[in-house]
């Protein structure tokens, strides 16, 4: 009899040390799904910042150009409004036309 009891504790033994060794296994798959997880997450996030950058470093020589051009234009208007106020006939009328579509003139000398 003191066999068969030994035989039964060993099985219980035995399923016991097996349901340990099932939930060490499913958390280490859960481990691993959440690193591969993490991991790829990571790369696809590194991907879309490079391509922000990248884009942002596309768009640096237009808008230098855009501010010089700006720059320039203010000086011709700045310039043109200053022959307008002292009477230059072709100048108003130039003013005059920059109003009338809408396009607002600081006064000269006045920085914008």
């Amino acid at each position: 009899m003191a066999a068969n009891e030994t035989r039964t504790e060993s099985k219980t033994e035995s399923k016991t040390g097996g349901g340990s060794t099932s939930v060490a296994l499913s958390l280490l798959v859960l481990a691993l799904a959440f690193a591969i997880f993490t991991t790829a997450q990571t790369v696809s996030l590194l991907r879309d910042r490079s391509l922000l950058q990248a884009g942002i470093a596309a768009q640096e020589s237009p808008l230098v150009n855009a501010q010089r051009m700006r720059a320039q234009m203010e000086a011709i208007v700045s310039e043109t409004a200053r022959l307008a106020g002292a009477g230059n006939p072709n100048a108003r009328r130039v003013i005059d036309e920059f109003r009338r579509r809408g396009i607002n003139l600081s006064p000269a000398g006045a920085g914008s």
